[in-house]
């Protein structure tokens, strides 16, 4: 399937799923970036102990050096793949996942490091314990902390628990057909529940979620915008380039259009360098591997911004479910004609209307 949608896809999709056509100058820059990076000091050191800690196993724990030899080669087969992808391949895209992959293998060889010398040492002083039961003991215990701390962080979530009413009000009324509704909403997660329920009909949608060309998307953006009865500079807000941490991100925009306007120092959309100084000069010194991180050119502002001036909504625009994330703090101002929507949920986080005729 992957393949078929590389082949067939909409080149817009293509473009928002950050797949990048490259040169054979461009194989040659990003190689030289990646083999300077995995050579840093730190990464010698890390190197060096990996080093010593096979010479220290096949000096005083031969026995158990049969158990980490998959792990060494899982290792440096995640430091050789990204240069033989990069050589071999005309289009790349999120190369950050090697990088991920290395961090991964090199956690894991350090775990089985210490989980088999751990037990090698206890065995020496005589606290018996067998290799194989010991070391699923200690993943389990891991992986069951991880995930009850996740768990417990889920489940408490105001966000999560009023969620769940809106989708109970929504499923348990049955004038609405949620096959057919047309949904406007910003949180992804209501659109997700919403695919997945067979609703196609979703006013804005998450530019992974569908092929839809782009500019039918920011059409779709504008067009809730101006129902929501923002203003000029609320959309300006809206588009505008943020510094979030250590990168330029705009994560709520950012759903809708992905990778399109992914900038750093090896891509930028239509290799524009049109950004006010202070975004081009960090943009300039980032990581080709920084695929996250989000800017759009100044004339691209511009033009969103003139085709937001532009755009007259259609009086028939009338969405029969709204679900406002209030997390969201622009679409905090937002307008909805009370005479045309009933307001059935009121909550901290998120608020839910029905067209009046929906209205019990």
């Amino acid at each position: 399937p992957f393949i078929f949608i590389i082949f067939n896809a909409n080149p817009d999709y293509m473009e928002r799923m950050g797949v990048i056509e490259i040169s054979s100058s461009d194989k040659v820059y990003l190689i030289k970036h990646y083999i300077s990076k995995i050579f840093r000091l730190k990464l010698l050191a890390v190197y060096a102990l990996l080093i010593g800690s096979y010479f220290f196993m096949k000096k005083f724990n031969k026995d158990n050096l049969k158990y980490i030899y998959i792990f060494y080669i899982l290792f440096i087969s995640s430091l050789i793949t990204p240069i033989v992808f990069i050589l071999l391949s005309k289009k790349i895209a999120f190369l950050y996942h090697f990088n991920n992959t290395v961090v991964i293998c090199v956690v894991l060889l350090f775990l089985v490091l210490t989980l088999i010398n751990i037990n090698f040492f206890l065995n020496k002083i005589d606290i018996k314990i067998k290799n194989i039961n010991f070391f699923i003991l200690t993943i389990f215990v891991i992986l069951f902390f991880r995930n009850f701390n996740e768990y417990k962080r889920f489940k408490i979530s105001d966000l999560r628990v009023e969620k769940n009413e809106i989708i109970n009000l929504i499923t348990n009324n049955r004038m609405v057909d949620l096959n057919t509704a047309k949904i406007l909403t910003f949180d992804r997660s209501i659109m997700t529940w919403s695919i997945l329920k067979g609703n196609r009909n979703l006013l804005v949608v998450d530019g992974t979620y569908t092929s839809r060309d782009s500019s039918i998307i920011e059409n779709d953006l504008i067009n809730a915008f101006k129902f929501y009865k923002l203003k000029e500079e609320d959309f300006e807000s809206f588009i505008s380039n943020k510094k979030i941490g250590y990168r330029y991100n705009n994560p709520i925009l950012k759903s809708f259009f992905w990778q399109k306007y992914t900038a750093n120092s090896f891509h930028r959309y239509n290799k524009s360098n049109d950004f006010d100084k202070e975004v081009l000069d960090f943009i300039l010194t980032s990581s080709p591997y920084y695929s996250h991180q989000f800017a759009i050119p100044n004339y691209e502002l511009n033009r969103l911004l003139n085709k937001f001036k532009s755009t007259v909504l259609d009086k028939s625009y009338a969405p029969d479910i709204i679900i406002n994330n209030k997390n969201y703090l622009l679409f905090n101002k937002i307008d909805i004609d009370n005479n045309s929507y009933c307001k059935k949920y009121v909550g901290k986080k998120v608020d839910l209307y029905f067209l009046k005729k929906f209205c019990d």
